[in-house]
């Protein structure tokens, strides 16, 4: 995905990209989608400060805002791949409130996700 090209491993390691993959993983992958910082943190075996520093050092991000950006990407495939509906997005991806995602998303791509479906739906 874009967020992994942006960060050059090279580089990450000397922030210290293996203390944090754990929680990268886990993000990436979508199995703790209710998790909180404390719960990266943990599955780090670092505090939650400690981990909201290492996390950003490496990724640019806090921990949620890069959460936030992967889970984005994901609605954004669904709506192309899929029929579901928003509601089933929302509730695929660990939103419970379909309108919440909707303002969402509209603030990250400036567009509603019925807008965004209608134009990438035959591509």
């Amino acid at each position: 995905t874009e967020l992994k090209r942006r960060v050059d491993v090279r580089e990450a390691d000397r922030f210290g990209y293996e203390k944090i993959r754990p929680a990268v993983m886990a993000m990436e992958r979508g199995t703790m989608p209710l998790a909180s910082v404390d719960d990266y943190a943990k599955l780090c075996l670092m505090s939650k400060s400690y981990f909201i520093h290492k996390f950003k050092a490496v990724t640019g991000k806090s921990p949620m805002q890069y959460k936030d950006a992967l889970v984005m990407e994901r609605v954004k495939s669904l709506l192309k791949s899929t029929e579901l509906s928003i509601g089933e997005i929302a509730e695929s991806v660990g939103i419970s409130n379909s309108l919440y995602l909707s303002k969402k998303f509209g603030k990250t791509f400036g567009c509603t996700p019925t807008d965004y479906r209608n134009r990438h739906k035959y591509r």
